[in-house]
């Protein structure tokens, strides 16, 4: 957790009974000993009693506690744990999004000039384009990110854009009614 270039940090130092901060200061390094000096050796000239460390188990931080405070336990932050953990699969889902975008619209651009060309007089086609412009909005909308990166599921919405893709390269070929029930079956599934 290094501070970017010319950035600066802030540390804060807390008792967590009395919910109490002890110490709270910038630095423009995490460096092992300005740790100590800044944050550490002021708490202990407190007088407190330091039962453990919890931190980001930032390899600076550790120094620092196990030089100022040897014989006190230091856990990592299981948010920081656990966020670390998450970030794989972050990307995954980052990357499922990416790969279902990409899929999607390279079999919506030809449906989209297949229909803007057709002609505009036509019942269908109006019906179409709008069912067009949903899925382009679908795949601009960005979803929210999984609080706890977990590996999202595509939603209802994107699973059934695949078929509604399908289903508007179909319908040149099928009657009326299963026109209408395929139009049905797109329009409930853009309100889930």
């Amino acid at each position: 957790m290094e501070p970017e270039q010319g950035n600066e940090m802030l540390f804060v130092v807390r008792e967590a009974n009395l919910d109490l901060t002890l110490v709270a200061e910038t630095l423009h390094s995490s460096r092992a000993d300005l740790i100590s000096r800044h944050l550490l050796e002021p708490v202990k000239a407190l007088g407190f009693r330091i039962r453990a460390v919890v931190s980001d188990a930032d390899k600076n931080i550790r120094r620092a506690v196990q030089t100022n405070l040897p014989d006190c336990p230091h856990q990592a932050c299981q948010v920081h744990c656990l966020c670390e953990a998450g970030a794989p699969i972050f990307e995954a889902d980052r990357a499922m999004k990416t790969d279902l975008r990409r899929d999607l619209r390279a079999k919506l651009r030809p449906i989209s000039r297949e229909l803007s060309q057709a002609p505009q007089d036509n019942p269908q086609s109006a019906v179409l384009m709008d069912y067009c412009e949903a899925l382009r909005d679908a795949l601009r909308a960005d979803s929210r990110v999984c609080a706890a990166g977990g590996l999202c599921r595509p939603r209802k919405r994107s699973r059934s854009a695949f078929e509604c893709v399908s289903s508007i390269k179909s319908i040149g070929r099928v009657g009326s009614q299963a026109f209408n029930q395929k139009r049905k079956d797109c329009s409930q599934a853009r309100q889930v």
